[in-house]
């Protein structure tokens, strides 16, 4: 998504990838796609061979190492910062180290995290994290640091005209979408509503969208069962993007149980924003804090009739899209990176 949106044309941009890199090149039908092993001497002979490229680093401890401590990236990224001392690197940190107590297993894993990420952020010229929770923890482990907040863009781009209206939408048609383990935490947190829903007449239809998992799969049909007859439930699998944007220009609401510290790091929620289509959370609340304050508590459809508030979830979720364009949409976050740059020739995305 930052290759297609990156404002200058001109900019030439590589991928440096963990692994998979050649069917990678298959898949997307991009020749610039290398892969380094999570290894020392392999990323730095990439450095070495395009040493013009200033580094976009996409930052998660365990992408890189099994224990989330990649204790070699900071090595080799000094060695670089050495040898190419103009060039720019950027430093996107996607998840942060869990801060345990002494007596917890992983505790000297996580401690060893948290010293790498210290040591990414002394080697950057630019940080940037994808929550305001992330942006405070950052900012308390290296004070001096100027982190940006950068909130992750949609995985499913509109296909139609976006219409927060309902004169296009079915309201009664409910949806959740992404990781199979994730839609059951979701029915977990918000089974009691959906069963109220469904026994007053407003939840005709839930759509689940994604991948079915062994692991998960008896679990989720289960409570499902448990929560809404079976000609209630519509599973759709892993469908086209395309498809999946589709749905989300048609159906009323759409379902999310994350708390809200974690929304502006999905993807998922951005899909529903990017297309104006309400959401249904537990954690809903007017008086909250953009974009949790425009999100809809399922009480709030319990105790009104549709036509009185229909007009406010259609403003509701105009003004969601409105809030995904301002600060979360593909062209917004590409313009804030590529200003981070000492200059925009030559782009290296590490990930």
């Amino acid at each position: 998504m930052i290759r297609r949106h990156w404002p200058d044309e001109k900019t030439k941009v590589i991928h440096l990838v963990t692994s998979g890199a050649i069917e990678s090149r298959k898949h997307l039908g991009i020749d610039d796609i290398y892969d380094f092993h999570n290894n020392y001497a392999s990323f730095m002979a990439l450095l070495e061979r395009f040493p013009d490229a200033n580094i976009l680093l996409q930052y998660a401890g365990r992408g890189y190492h099994k224990y989330g401590c990649p204790y070699w990236l900071p090595l080799a990224l000094k060695q670089w910062r050495k040898k190419h001392p103009s060039q720019s690197l950027l430093v996107m940190f996607h998840e942060l180290w869990a801060s345990l107590p002494i007596w917890k297993k992983h505790f000297l894993t996580e401690t060893l995290n948290s010293k790498i990420t210290k040591e990414l952020i002394s080697l950057a010229d630019a940080v940037g994290c994808l929550t305001l929770h992330q942006a405070e923890r950052l900012r308390a482990l290296v004070p001096s640091a100027k982190i940006s907040w950068i909130p992750v863009g949609t995985n499913i781009i509109p296909t139609e005209f976006v219409d927060a209206s309902f004169t296009q939408r079915s309201p009664k048609e409910f949806l959740i979408f992404g990781l199979q383990y994730t839609r059951l935490l979701t029915l977990q947190e918000l089974s009691d509503s959906l069963k109220k829903l469904y026994s007053r007449g407003l939840l005709e239809q839930l759509h689940l969208i994604g991948p079915l998992e062994t692991r998960w799969d008896s679990e989720e049909k289960q409570l499902l069962a448990e929560i809404l007859p079976t000609h209630a439930v519509k599973f759709h699998g892993v469908i086209p993007p395309e498809k999946v944007s589709q749905f989300l220009h048609r159906v009323g609401f759409s379902i999310i149980g994350q708390p809200p510290e974690n929304l502006t790091k999905s993807s998922t929620f951005m899909a529903f924003a990017s297309h104006a289509c309400n959401v249904i959370s537990p954690y809903a609340a007017t008086t909250a804090v953009e974009p949790v304050c425009y999100l809809t508590h399922p009480q709030e459809l319990l105790q009104n009739k549709f036509s009185d508030v229909e007009n406010d979830l259609a403003a509701r979720g105009h003004n969601l899209w409105n809030w995904y364009k301002i600060n979360a949409d593909w062209q917004t976050n590409t313009n804030k990176i590529a200003k981070m740059l000492h200059n925009e020739d030559f782009l290296a995305i590490a990930s």
